[in-house]
């Protein structure tokens, strides 16, 4: 049986942590060249593994700021980060973390307001890394369904969208490809804005196109497009047909572009209303798993969060996996927390349980 650790390597390989870390040395060195204030000594695959593992650390037992887990003087004082990390080093770490190579930025900035402009380049390294791992690492079953999710930031950036009726108004809104049986993620784009999605039928035909390319392939009920092309000499409603469940609903019938590969029935797949789900009976609990323990903090460092998301989409899915192995070999899977705790000792390599001696307890009448 693999281990929490194992599991979570499937994902942050150690060639991915190692671009990872020669990415951070050189924006390290690249911000003490401007003038940063700050000692630097190369970060190694090892101690980025820690790192990883205190942030999961602060995903599990939260506090108001991150200093908060290195105060001494206090009797809410956490002992543990301080044996792993000092915080000032977790600080630059945390400044300096890169995920692109900063000469090839320096080269892509260049190009701004040109079409060969690459707005996600800075994301794209890691990013295609655990996309790629996460299509590889595990197929998913029959049903498959698009969610729409925001990852929290207020960084200054073009990328950041507001929606009102969002629990999560501001931050970066990503579209994903999820296992509908038990949330696994199983694809995921970046919005970047209407003007990049080309076809006629608007965003969320797009974005599921997009994701949908991807889908391994005899999976059963997955949304298809009714029409492949659209025909832009032809009206927006053609390649349209009602939705069937919206039909019998009650609702206000609306027309949709998709169906269902399985049934052929029409059926709209928006995040706002999505019949799809309904008409299969389908839930998605991926938001819900990530949202439990998120590595997410505020941060105005403008790809932060999606670092962060990065890295609760690879815990995620390792506990995901983790249920689907227990349950083929019949055996009782550790509830998501206990993985995550167990996950984070094996990264900053500690053991789970600590013993301590206790002393003598006395107890006296308290009348006395």
């Amino acid at each position: 049986m693999y281990s929490p650790l194992d599991l979570f390597q499937k994902f942050f390989t150690k060639a991915t942590v190692r671009t990872l870390c020669d990415n951070t040395n050189r924006q390290a060195a690249r911000n003490i060249c401007r003038g940063k204030k700050f000692k630097w000594i190369d970060i190694t695959m090892k101690e980025l593994y820690k790192f990883i593992g205190l942030v999961l650390f602060t995903a599990l037992i939260k506090t108001r700021t991150i200093s908060d887990y290195w105060i001494t003087n206090s009797i809410f004082s956490i002992p543990f980060p301080a044996t792993v990390m000092n915080r000032d080093r977790y600080r630059i770490i945390s400044w300096n973390i890169h995920m692109s190579d900063p000469d090839e930025d320096a080269v892509n900035d260049r190009k701004k307001g040109t079409p060969e402009y690459d707005r996600l380049f800075r994301l794209k390294p890691l990013m295609n890394d655990i996309r790629h791992a996460c299509m590889s690492c595990f197929h998913p079953h029959r049903n498959l369904a698009v969610d729409e999710r925001m990852v929290a930031s207020k960084a200054i950036n073009g990328l950041i969208e507001y929606i009102k009726s969002k629990p999560t108004k501001y931050g970066f809104k990503i579209f994903v490809l999820a296992d509908s049986s038990n949330g696994y993620t199983v694809d995921y784009a970046v919005y970047m804005g209407k003007n990049v999605f080309p076809i006629g039928f608007g965003m969320s035909y797009d974005a599921v196109s997009i994701e949908t390319q991807s889908k391994p392939k005899n999976t059963g009920h997955t949304p298809v497009p009714i029409k492949s092309v659209a025909d832009k000499s032809k009206r927006s409603s053609a390649g349209r047909r009602r939705c069937e469940f919206c039909k019998k609903s009650g609702r206000s019938d609306k027309d949709t572009p998709w169906k269902c590969n399985e049934c052929g029935v029409a059926l709209c797949v928006i995040p706002d209303r999505n019949c799809f789900h309904d008409w299969h009976n389908l839930e998605g609990m991926a938001p819900e798993l990530i949202s439990c323990y998120s590595a997410n903090r505020k941060t105005f460092k403008r790809y932060s969060s999606l670092f962060f998301n990065f890295v609760d989409i690879a815990t995620t899915n390792s506990f995901l996996i983790h249920k689907d192995l227990c349950k083929g070999n019949k055996i009782q899977p550790m509830p998501h927390k206990d993985l995550m705790e167990k996950l984070t000792a094996q990264l900053c390599e500690v053991p789970l349980e600590i013993h301590t001696r206790r002393g003598k307890i006395g107890h006296t009448h308290p009348y006395q």
